[in-house]
């Protein structure tokens, strides 16, 4: 990819409902960089960009966004301190399509790339998928419960990290 301004499209099995929606002058460079963090299993794949010819122009993205929906973005309370992240909790193609509808927009589709993972990425992920799906520890699903019998009329919940509160099915 040659080296130019870009808003990005990031993804990272570490983060499946998440995508990362930035700015970069060398989006090379940029992934290298969250990619040096020993902090995340995996590493961040670029899964689309749109070509910019000003800085910071994710900028107007996030705010779009944030207006449309509020709650998409990631922003936690942490030390008295408001955090505001650029990750999204949504899927890579709702992303995209974002991106895509600026490009129809401007009429610079040309300037929208969606990335092809590499076979060793695509590997990746499915090792990830099917780890996950082994190691699937959250709870079922209510409705399943409820259409599995297992959850009958009168049976008591209680959420295990505060069994204090408990409700009843009707």
């Amino acid at each position: 990819m040659e080296q130019q301004s870009v808003i990005y499209i990031l993804t990272n099995p570490s983060f499946p409902d998440y995508v990362k929606i930035g700015y970069a002058d060398d989006v090379e460079k940029r992934l290298k960089e969250l990619n040096r963090s020993e902090c995340i299993p995996f590493a961040f794949r670029i899964y689309a960009y749109y070509k910019v010819p000003r800085r910071l122009t994710d900028m107007k993205l996030h705010q779009m966004i944030d207006k449309l929906n509020p709650h998409l973005r990631s922003i936690e309370e942490f030390d008295g301190k408001t955090r505001k992240r650029e990750f999204y909790n949504m899927t890579p193609a709702d992303a995209y399509s974002i991106l895509e509808t600026i490009a129809q927009i401007n009429g610079l589709e040309e300037n929208l790339v969606l990335v092809e993972p590499s076979s060793r990425q695509i590997k990746d992920e499915e090792a990830e998928e099917i780890r996950m799906k082994k190691n699937h520890t959250s709870l079922p699903k209510l409705d399943w419960m409820i259409e599995q019998d297992i959850l009958k009329a009168g049976d008591k919940i209680c959420v295990i990290s505060n069994p204090n509160e408990v409700a009843h099915y009707c």
